[in-house]
């Protein structure tokens, strides 16, 4: 029988990002968590380990609970722990969970930012131009409103 943890993708790809030593999600949750403390956007706690390990695939449940992965459990990619916290958070995905959301906003924001023509670099004047055109949208249009609701799954 072949090894499974050859084979599977996910082995492989967490076993990649162990090695170029990347930040774990637990401790992204927990500097993210501290800095929201106290805020609207505050954090429920983060996922546990028998949620990170709880997937459907049986080879990596194997690699997770009882191979080299076991580790993950308290230390996992934040690629891993976000695609895991859609499952477990809404029961089976279709939405983004708090930190998943957290980190397409500050990942659209950061680059809104860097952009010198991006709306959070503009006049006050082209600012208010941007929010009469938003206010016009049709009903039912998708608008940065809606872009945000969705992300935050409101």
């Amino acid at each position: 029988m072949k090894n499974p943890e050859k084979i599977n993708l996910s082995v492989q790809t967490l076993l990649r990002g162990h090695q170029a030593d990347l930040p774990d999600a637990q401790t992204f949750h927990s500097e993210m968590a501290n800095a929201l403390a106290g805020t609207p956007g505050e954090l429920p706690p983060a996922l546990s380990g028998t949620q990170m390990s709880d997937v459907g695939s049986h080879s990596l449940k194997d690699f997770l609970e009882h191979g080299a992965g076991a580790a993950f459990a308290h230390s996992t990619p934040l690629w891993f722990y976000c695609l895991r916290e859609c499952a477990v958070a809404f029961s089976g995905g279709g939405y983004l969970g708090p930190v998943t959301s957290r980190v397409v906003m500050e990942t659209t924001y950061a680059a809104i930012k860097m952009d010198a023509l991006g709306v959070l670099n503009l006049s006050e004047a082209e600012k208010q131009g941007l929010m009469l055109l938003e206010a016009q949208n049709a009903p039912g249009a998708f608008g940065w409103h809606e872009f945000v609701e969705f992300a935050f799954g409101s």
